[in-house]
């Protein structure tokens, strides 16, 4: 799998784009969401004047292990595989927000909070995966990345916010850390089944990070009316009708790759932003 080909599959007009699009709209202070559709328009967006030998630099990086990993664990995240599957949130989180909204009760099952841990973790991983030095430093390299920002933001408003909008609004600041210290055991032995890395690294990475994700979580919060309005207008048309949130509206939600493109905007930038600097090196 490619960066280029995951990124040119998922343009723009997508429903997958306009959703996080419409995320970025509405929280204050979200990154620009630009709209890149390969790995050399994404050096190009992080620099506008890169050389091709920066690019050339970016398109070697590619091809290293590590990279590859994050698209493959960005796209399990996506389809899920057999009994350590992780469920794609769009769908189930707008039905619990507007249901609520509705007055209907809401029961947000344990496996909810099971997969916003273990989507969590493999963020961790991705992290740890794809910048160079000490935890410390791979954290502070992880916000400075639009994409970075994008995956946080997208993470805490979706797995979060909105399906556990009613305990955030009764005082639930520690409502994710609790989450972890909850279900992180088994959360790390599901994810080292999906094989070739360790739960350990995602584990301690997630912990440099959950200090940020904590305060994108408490901002998604506040906007959590807006934001599911918007995502909910971002699918197709039929997704706006009355029985938007089941049946055949879903599926369709449920099939938006938003990791799989999140995990190659990660790796693209973090491949960029590295390439830029060696470039800058050579002289």
């Amino acid at each position: 799998m490619s960066i280029d080909s995951v990124l040119s599959s998922i343009l723009p007009e997508k429903p997958t784009m306009k959703v996080l699009a419409s995320l970025h709209s509405v929280v204050p202070g979200a990154p620009k969401l630009h709209p890149y559709t390969s790995l050399s328009d994404a050096v190009r967006s992080m620099n506008p004047r890169a050389s091709s030998r920066a690019k050339a630099i970016a398109h070697e990086m590619e091809k290293e292990e590590r990279f590859q990993d994050i698209l493959r664990v960005s796209d399990l995240v996506d389809k899920g595989d057999g009994a350590y599957a992780a469920i794609t949130g769009v769908r189930k989180t707008l039905g619990f927000f507007f249901k609520r909204k509705e007055g209907a009760g809401i029961d947000v099952n344990e496996q909810q909070r099971k997969d916003a841990v273990l989507k969590a973790l493999a963020m961790g991983w991705m992290v740890h995966k794809g910048f160079d030095g000490s935890a410390k430093e791979k954290a502070e390299a992880f916000w400075s990345l639009p994409a970075g920002q994008s995956l946080a933001l997208y993470f805490a408003a979706i797995e979060v916010a909105l399906p556990f909008a009613d305990e955030l609004a009764s005082g639930g600041a520690g409502l994710f850390q609790g989450m972890m210290d909850r279900e992180g055991g088994s959360q790390l032995k599901r994810l080292s089944l999906l094989g070739g890395f360790s739960g350990g690294d995602a584990g301690s990475m997630l912990s440099m990070l959950s200090g940020g994700l904590g305060e994108k979580i408490d901002l998604a919060s506040k906007y959590v009316g807006p934001i599911a309005e918007s995502a909910k207008n971002a699918l197709p048309r039929v997704a706006q009708s009355a029985d938007s949130i089941t049946g055949v509206v879903a599926t369709a939600a449920d099939l938006l790759p938003v990791y799989r493109l999140l995990g190659a905007r990660l790796a693209a930038e973090a491949i960029a932003r590295a390439a830029l600097v060696k470039d800058d090196r050579l002289g």
